[in-house]
């Protein structure tokens, strides 16, 4: 069994990306704010946790916050970006953007391994549904995301897979 130390200088090849979304402007009846407590708190703890424990070097972990505190932020090893609670983000196509650009650096690799390196982490937390259709589908509702019968959302479970034959 490998011991702590071994474990981390393992991660060091890992990457991982978090997303919480607490901050909901327009979901709620009479498109009114339906924010919620915990995902962005728990995204800072996962990130927390996945570079102080599990040894994933800061450059590796893109987190994506939505908290509630009037902005979205951003955050990319070194870089850092903050939106505006206008805008109502990350919608779909920020974390799908975030997604694709592991596939398309894994497609990138040398000698065409299909790998950016040993395992790539996802943790997403905010509103969300499984698909009464089909139950292995799980969604989960972007901070642009109104109140309405078929609201915006982005299936994780796609993704995974995706990403898995990559």
């Amino acid at each position: 069994m490998p011991t702590l130390a071994q474990s981390q200088a393992n991660a060091a090849e890992d990457h991982a990306l978090v997303i919480g979304i607490s901050s909901y402007p327009k979901l709620g009846r009479d498109y009114t704010p339906d924010d919620l407590e915990g995902p962005g708190n728990d995204a800072r703890a996962v990130t927390q946790w996945l570079v102080q424990e599990a040894g994933l070097q800061c450059t590796n972990v893109t987190c994506i916050l939505s908290d509630g505190r009037g902005s979205c932020e951003v955050t990319d090893g070194s870089f850092s970006e903050t939106y505006g609670l206008e805008d109502m983000r990350p919608n779909k196509f920020d974390i799908e953007g975030h997604i694709d650009d592991y596939a398309t650096r894994a497609m990138m690799a040398p000698d065409y391994d299909y790998r950016i390196g040993r395992r790539l982490w996802i943790y997403i937390a905010g509103h969300g549904f499984r698909s009464t259709q089909w139950a292995s589908e799980i969604c989960i509702l972007p901070a642009n995301s109104f109140h309405h019968p078929f609201p915006r959302n982005f299936c994780v479970t796609s993704w995974v897979n995706y990403l898995s034959l990559s």
